[in-house]
């Protein structure tokens, strides 16, 4: 199965770049760590990391229909490290 991620021209391109804080949520994504962990971690609410992978997704473009049976935190996790390349 192939995932059709943004590559790091593509995100370059886009207008909406992920804030700071959005880089920091999708790192701690790419760690594995849950939506609880993460704000636990970063000392923030649950519902502010939630709006923040919310807009993560929004931004990326990330949905089930680019990559059917693919969780979108592992689609955002490959995206992450292709943004790190």
């Amino acid at each position: 199965m192939e995932i059709h991620a943004l590559t790091v021209r593509e995100y370059a391109k886009r207008d909406e770049a992920l804030t700071r804080a959005e880089l920091g949520i999708a790192k701690l994504i790419a760690e594995a760590k849950s939506n609880q962990a993460i704000a636990d971690e970063l000392f923030i609410d649950i519902r502010t990391v939630e709006n923040h992978v919310n807009n993560i997704y929004s931004k990326l473009a990330v949905n089930k229909e680019k990559a059917p049976g693919v969780h979108p935190r592992v689609m955002v996790t490959l995206m992450y490290l292709k943004m790190g390349e």
